[in-house]
């Protein structure tokens, strides 16, 4: 177990205690895609950033790929 899934697996059951809800902790490559959570907070590193926006997009019923008011693009490269 790595300390970043004992820190996900610590801070779901803080939130439980303090009697926030039912939480799930999980990496963001492995959101489960079609389950309904009230709120999702994603603690990211730069690299999954990506991940996490478009599992926050398909978790509210969007399509990633069609942002709605999107004026500008900014794209960055590796």
């Amino acid at each position: 177990m790595t300390s970043h899934t004992e820190a996900e697996i610590a801070y779901a059951e803080l939130r439980e205690r303090a009697g926030q809800g039912e939480t799930d902790a999980f990496t963001a490559s492995a959101f489960p895609v079609g389950r309904a959570y009230d709120r999702v907070l994603p603690p990211t590193r730069f690299t999954t950033t990506q991940r996490v926006a478009v599992a926050r997009a398909v978790a509210r019923g969007l399509d990633p790929d069609a942002p709605m008011h999107l004026t500008r693009s900014v794209i960055l490269s590796s």
